[in-house]
């Protein structure tokens, strides 16, 4: 096999799926070296983004708008569609249905269509979930990231071909030592990635008792670094905090060195996502988790990550103590280093059976 599609919910938007597209791409060229990899962009991406893609070697277009490109992915001898939580209904229903029709097109002309690393939400329209098994009937195989993922996904297509995937854990293994633009780390930094769930007051709220608790124990640097640009809740979220703490930085990632660059400069990482938790551990960082989520909860148990935030409130006194030493702790990174060699394992595999 020479070509390849990849699609999903790339262009540079979300950190937390670039990063699936270049664990995917990685895996493909541990396995053959001569391919053309073409990957299909949801949202239009700033000329850094587009660079990195270039660099990599990739040819990249926006399916929706790209009638040939759209003819290409129907007929390309592999699709690979992963990335994030593309299954999650609602405001995400356009992508869902767009990616079951080309699955189902392609198993029409017994082309396979594989789903790598996807996450599915809560979902409480039965036409999303609808379209939801209609893609993963239509699918060879089926690889979703996380327990919560799985048992959702099983209760929508209960099959032998759902299987659980370690979520996401990045085959990259390079980290860059760039300089960060308009940014003097001289204190011990504190990476802070929020999630805005429905009402970003609230979030600010808690992220702003948090800081408050982080002044009290020591000096640092606090940067507030978004993850998911498609969302104006994270800027919401960020202008509340910045109106009570102008001292704190905000920062909009436009490529993967630089986010690489800012995670391994800092010492502490405080996050509402799930990726954040994985890139922490990546460069052996301190990880505190504010698990407002089943899926963040049970990461933070799985890899043995405390959470602050007890039924609905910041635990201020856990904050405080766990401020006292910055020092990883070395049973998540040992649990973390096991899940990543199996995710590398899972890639290889997947990836083995078409190449």
């Amino acid at each position: 096999m020479k070509e390849v599609t990849i699609l999903g919910a790339y262009g540079g938007a979300n950190v937390g799926d670039e990063y699936i597209l270049i664990s995917i791409l990685q895996a493909i060229r541990r396995r053959v070296k001569s391919v053309t990899v073409s990957a299909g962009l949801q949202v239009e991406p700033t000329s850094s983004w587009r660079a990195w893609y270039v660099a990599e070697g990739l040819r990249v277009a926006l399916p929706i708008r790209t009638f040939r490109f759209l003819a290409n992915v129907l007929i390309s001898p592999l699709l690979i569609v992963g990335g994030g939580q593309l299954l999650g209904g609602g405001h995400q229903r356009k992508g869902l249905i767009y990616y079951a029709l080309i699955a189902l097109l392609r198993r029409c002309i017994s082309r396979p269509t594989i789903l790598v690393g996807v996450g599915v939400g809560d979902l409480t329209s039965a036409l999303d979930r609808c379209f939801i098994r209609l893609l993963a009937i239509c699918s060879s195989e089926v690889y979703v990231r996380d327990i919560h993922s799985y048992s959702e996904m099983l209760k929508i297509h209960p099959s032998r071909k759902i299987q659980k995937f370690a979520d996401a854990v990045f085959s990259q293994d390079t980290k860059s030592v760039a300089k960060i633009a308009d940014i003097s780390i001289k204190n011990p930094t504190i990476i802070f990635v929020v999630h805005p769930l429905d009402d970003p007051s609230k979030v600010a709220a808690m992220i702003a008792e948090v800081i408050c608790v982080v002044r009290s124990c020591c000096e640092a640097d606090i940067i507030l670094l978004h993850h998911d640009l498609r969302d104006w809740n994270d800027s919401a979220v960020s202008n509340l905090v910045k109106e009570k703490d102008m001292a704190v930085s905000v920062v909009q990632p436009q490529s993967l060195q630089e986010v690489d660059a800012i995670y391994n400069s800092a010492d502490f990482v405080i996050t509402m996502r799930m990726h954040p938790i994985l890139l922490g551990l990546i460069h052996q960082k301190k990880v505190l988790v504010l698990a407002h989520s089943k899926k963040i909860v049970q990461a933070a148990e799985e890899l043995e990550l405390q959470n602050i935030l007890v039924n609905g409130r910041i635990d201020r006194e856990l904050v405080a103590m766990e401020l006292q030493d910055f020092e990883p702790s070395k049973l998540s990174l040992e649990l973390f280093s096991r899940r990543r060699v199996e995710a590398n394992k899972m890639f290889d595999f997947i990836v083995g059976k078409y190449f």
